[in-house]
This record gives C-alpha cells, sequence and structure tokens, in this order.
C-alpha cells in the first residue's frame, strides 16, 4: 500500500542518513553515475548508495569512489546500469 511504500522509504532514507553519518559523510555525495540515472534524490540512488557502502565488493567500491565521478560525465555510464539494475532487484 501506499502508506508501507512511505514508511519503506523514510527508512531507507533514514539508513543511508545514519550510515553516511557514521562514516563522517564520506560517502553523501558518492554516487554520481546512479545520480546521473535516477537523481539525488530516488530512493534507487539511496539504495545504490547503502549497497555501495556495506555491501559491494571492496574492488568495485575502491574503482568507483576513485572513478565515478568522472564516468558519471562520460557515456561509459552506461556500462554500470546493468549492475544497479540487478542490485535495485533486490531492494
Amino acid at each position: 500500500t501506499a502508506s508501507n511504500q512511505s514508511q519503506l522509504l523514510g527508512a531507507l532514507g533514514g539508513m543511508a542518513s545514519g550510515v553516511g553519518s557514521a562514516l563522517g559523510g564520506a560517502f553523501i555525495k558518492s554516487c554520481w553515475i546512479a545520480a546521473s540515472f535516477y537523481g539525488w534524490n530516488d530512493v534507487r540512488t539511496w539504495f545504490l548508495r547503502l549497497w555501495l557502502q556495506t555491501k559491494a565488493p571492496a574492488w568495485f567500491r575502491k574503482f568507483y569512489l576513485a572513478y565515478g565521478e568522472r564516468i558519471a560525465k562520460t557515456p561509459l555510464r552506461w556500462a554500470f546500469l546493468p549492475v544497479f539494475e540487478y542490485e535495485l532487484r533486490f531492494a
């Protein structure tokens, strides 16, 4: 229902915010590529940010944090869409 969806979105936003705060804000604006597809305030971006912080493989996280901001501005960003769509199936 709409009420359940609102509660879920609120909880997810709270978790992402809490994790970001716990990490000193290091990841708050780290989902450049996801945001280029969905927007900064979209729940999918929040979920992917949380996934990147907690469950993504370490090599992927390091690569994304090192190059993601630059890649988000190029056509290469489309290579990440299948990964994001796969992870969003588990949201």
